[in-house]
């Protein structure tokens, strides 16, 4: 998930994932995972999510770290379903 809305801060990420994190459960997924870069991780630390592992990516012949993260929709749930963040329902 990228914002570009100056100035930044604002909430809009916090808004989309509130929404997110809602559309997920009404469609029976208990957990949110994503992939997602060193610059992105503060925020998704901050929604709660934990890092599961780091892993090196290559795009368009530059390697990058990036960090693969989840979080539980609401504690009650077991976690068997997941939601990739990175992905359509369905594939």
């Amino acid at each position: 998930m990228t914002i570009r809305v100056r100035p930044v801060r604002r909430g809009v990420g916090r808004l989309l994932m509130e929404r997110l994190r809602r559309t997920a459960h009404r469609l029976g997924a208990h957990r949110l995972r994503a992939e997602v870069s060193t610059t992105a991780r503060p925020f998704f630390l901050a929604q709660g999510f934990r890092t599961l592992r780091r892993q090196k990516k290559i795009y368009r012949g530059q390697p990058f770290t990036q960090f693969v993260m989840a979080c539980r929709i609401s504690p009650r749930f077991s976690g068997r379903k997941t939601f990739h963040a990175g992905r359509r329902l369905g594939e």
